[in-house]
């Protein structure tokens, strides 16, 4: 009897998830690894053993164990494909999004112990947090976070995990899933940060000199979506996207039209750059008066009191400064709805025509085949182009993959036939040709990204500050929540043969977002993606293409 009471209470062994999560940079709290135990009750976890090697000891401001009680901070396990255990912790994700706030706050979570890690041993540190952890009767969950800051190559990876736990002074058996393979990211933006309440639908582009210009909504008091305080906010990086600037708004119609700001919202902003001349185009669309700007365009009509239309902007001065906003409602056609870019970028063409992704609805508000807007004079004017012949689609966005010929990849809201839709057109969209790879890209019914990285030499360069891929052949690349399920599991793909096939992935992400991203290449061996994260609302990551394309 009084063998079976010392013996621990703990039933079957520890459970240590690692989460693919972007690991944030210069921000206190980031998942690691979980650690799920469950008692019987009357159990004491007393120490954790956790080792990191692959960054300097130098570089980790703090190992933290953090006892999330009952609640697991995970919001995707994959290996279980569930949603964390708190109903709490999963409506705080819904209205903010990305989980810095969520995995430290002290409504959920209890910091038992940080730890100032020492020097390696043998490139190993090795960090004990012993804060003794009373455990509950049930499932406990708790888990190890690091805080990582100093002047550290974005594009590294390193190695992080749980290596010993002790419960009633015996060490426990660890069950290991996910990944220890840990990889750093910048959270460019989060929820209240300058006084905006979410930021959502990035774009990317970097600029003839090397500047990284992103863009995005600005939704000032809430997460909805248009009509709403919205305006198209931009953030600039020197520094390979280490370090962004402020906002800088791009488009605002303020208070036109005498009514509110919320009525006047500019949303879903789509950027390009003239890599000929160096100048930025930012689309957005503005969603004018008290209803959701679903009234059609029809030449030589008045506005309506309640309409929405593309606007844009133009930046000389790297990114810097923006023009007055400009309508394109001139540049649509008789019937279309609610016609709008992207969103995400826009690209040059080899022969230095401007082309942007676009969008409509039908005058009977069911969908449109989607279409291309371009310029041959340097955006002094735009043409519309023919729409696709694929219906039930919206979101695209577009790559030359071989001099004059395009490929527009398109969210598809048909569930009777789901995948990503590709069209290609060698002459602007005046004729269209569906793809062969059509509908084989799955996504959740959600925006994505589409780039091609062309070798150095190859025809499809004009001229931009990455002057061709490293790797001798073309490169076409593709990003988006990876799954038919949830906005989870954020992935880059990368074919090379033209999109017929995409055998190589690396994911970044499994944790559940908003789902949004945007790729521009760094420099010639180096992508970088801006997307709606788990770990934050807009996270920058960097990414060699070796990498990717030996997955």
């Amino acid at each position: 009897m009084l063998l079976s009471y010392l013996l621990p209470l703990i039933i079957g062994a520890v459970q240590a998830y690692n989460p693919v999560v972007p690991v944030i940079v210069d921000q206190p709290y980031n998942v690691i690894t979980e650690l799920e135990i469950e008692s019987a009750g009357g159990d004491t976890m007393d120490y954790v053993d956790f080792e990191f090697s692959g960054i300097p000891a130098s570089s980790v401001k703090s190992v933290r164990l953090m006892y999330s009680g009952t609640m697991s901070c995970v919001f995707r396990k994959s290996f279980l494909n569930q949603m964390t255990t708190s109903n709490a912790m999963r409506k705080a994700l819904q209205n903010v999004s990305g989980g810095q706030r969520i995995w430290c706050d002290p409504a959920y979570v209890i910091e038992k112990q940080s730890v100032r890690p020492r020097k390696a041993e043998g490139g190993v540190v090795k960090v004990r947090l012993q804060a003794p952890v009373p455990l509950v009767q049930g499932k406990n969950y708790c888990y190890v976070s690091m805080e990582i800051g100093g002047s550290l190559d974005l594009t590294q990876t390193f190695q992080a995990g749980v290596k010993g736990v002790s419960v009633n002074g015996k060490q426990m058996e660890i069950n290991q899933t996910g990944t220890t393979t840990k990889r750093l990211g910048v959270l460019v933006r989060n929820a209240g940060q300058e006084g905006i309440a979410t930021y959502r639908i990035p774009g990317l582009v970097t600029t003839k000199k090397g500047t990284l210009v992103a863009v995005f909504d600005l939704r000032r008091n809430n997460p909805n979506d248009l009509n709403d305080d919205i305006d198209i906010g931009v953030s600039r990086s020197t520094d390979g996207g280490r370090t962004w600037s402020k906002n800088i708004v791009a488009l605002d119609k303020g208070l036109d039209g005498g009514l509110p700001e919320a009525q006047n919202g500019v949303g879903d902003p789509c950027i390009l750059l003239d890599q000929e001349t160096g100048w930025l185009f930012v689309m957005g669309l503005w969603s004018h008066g008290a209803g959701q700007g679903w009234s059609y365009v029809a030449d030589g009509k008045e506005f309506p009191v309640d309409f929405s239309q593309p606007l844009m902007a133009c930046s000389k001065d790297d990114g810097k400064t923006w023009s007055a906003p400009v309508s394109l409602f001139g540049s649509m056609k008789p019937g279309m709805v609610r016609p709008f870019q992207g969103p995400g970028r826009g690209i040059t063409m080899s022969d230095g025509t401007l082309v942007f992704p676009f969008q409509h609805l039908k005058a009977d508000r069911s969908f449109a085949g989607n279409s291309l807007l371009y310029s041959k004079d340097h955006g002094a004017t735009w043409k519309l182009s023919e729409n696709t012949c694929g219906d039930i689609l919206t979101e695209d966005q577009v790559a030359e993959i071989e001099p004059g010929l395009l490929m527009l990849n398109s969210r598809n809201h048909n569930k009777n036939n789901p995948g990503r839709v590709v069209f290609t057109t060698s002459d602007l969209g005046t004729t269209w040709t569906e793809h062969p790879s059509s509908h084989s890209l799955q996504e959740q019914i959600c925006q994505a990204s589409l780039i091609n990285v062309p070798a150095k030499g190859s025809r499809l360069i004009t001229g931009g500050s990455v002057q061709g891929n490293n790797l001798g052949q073309d490169v076409l690349l593709f990003s988006n929540c990876d799954t038919t399920s949830s906005r989870t599991m954020m992935t880059i793909k990368a074919s090379l043969d033209k999109g017929h096939t995409w055998p190589h992935k690396l994911l970044l992400d499994e944790g559940d977002s908003w789902g949004y991203c945007c790729m521009s290449m760094i420099d010639e061996d180096t992508v970088g993606i801006l997307f709606e994260s788990s770990a934050g609302q807009l996270v920058f990551q960097a990414v060699p293409l070796k990498e990717i394309l030996a997955r």
